[in-house]
């Protein structure tokens, strides 16, 4: 089971908005052959004192725990606190201030799909 997004999943973040500062990872996209490596940001200072980093596209890469992280707490009107709005019973499944809408078997998936949801609907600040 993957714990990060994809380069497609990351380009559709970014593309709805989602500010690029909330990912704790990237993607090094090589310039002259294509591949691809996952790394922690800094990994970019690393690559600044060797010089290698004018050859590398960076694109932000967001964990499991980044995902939750962006989003917001929930509070039902009967109760007094607020809970994740991302919860785990017989799979994963997020919560839409009402009722639960989908179920997933795999938590990034779920994570990343409840971000779009969010942002789609403004309940996310875009950058």
């Amino acid at each position: 089971m993957k714990y990060y997004t994809s380069i497609e999943q990351s380009k559709k973040l970014l593309e709805l908005g989602l500010d690029p500062n909330t990912a704790d990872m990237e993607y090094l996209l090589h310039r002259d052959d294509g591949s691809t490596v996952l790394g922690s940001p800094f990994i970019k200072d690393d690559l600044a004192e060797r010089g290698e980093e004018r050859v590398f596209d960076y694109l932000p890469c967001w964990s499991v725990g980044a995902l939750i992280d962006a989003m917001p707490m929930i509070k039902y009107k009967d109760y007094p606190k607020e809970y994740p709005i991302l919860r785990h019973w017989d799979g994963y499944q997020f919560d839409t201030y009402a009722h639960a809408t989908q179920y997933y078997d795999n938590l990034i998936e779920a994570a990343y799909e409840m971000v779009i949801w969010l942002l789609k609907n403004n309940y996310i600040k875009k950058k």
